[in-house]
């Protein structure tokens, strides 16, 4: 699968590098994934429950979605987050996401704050769409 990370420079680059502007893919097989969010599977948050536990209990979540779809976070193209505190998601969650990809080769992104999430204890949604060959 052909995918081509592209930061055009006739556009304001992505913030904090955080994000490509555009993802030109080939694949032929779409992985849609719904929001996840930090929770175990039997619904436990891990340690203090905070941005960065969330963050890398969600990051978990994802990549075991894809991998039981035959994908692996190298085939994501587009991530829609939503946090409910934007600068301790900027500080904390970043750092744990970036973890799972390579710089350069982000994928496209959206990044909103809101009031609250359908779970109270949830800081953090993520919602993924992949491509795969």
């Amino acid at each position: 699968m052909a995918l081509q990370h592209l930061n055009p420079e006739i556009v304001h680059p992505p913030a904090r590098n955080a994000y490509s502007i555009a993802v030109i893919s080939t694949g032929s097989r779409h992985v849609h994934l719904s929001g996840q969010i930090g929770r175990n599977k039997d619904g436990s948050y891990d340690g203090d429950g905070g941005m960065a536990a969330q963050m890398r209990t969600c990051m978990s979540n994802i990549v075991k979605v894809l991998a039981a779809c035959g994908a692996k976070p190298e085939h994501v193209v587009r991530m829609t987050i939503h946090t409910t505190d934007m600068d301790r998601y900027i500080k904390e969650g970043d750092p744990e996401r970036n973890k799972h990809f390579t710089p350069g080769r982000l994928p496209v992104g959206t990044l909103v704050e809101i009031s609250r999430l359908a779970d109270p204890k949830a800081l953090i949604e993520v919602t993924v769409d992949a491509i795969v060959e």
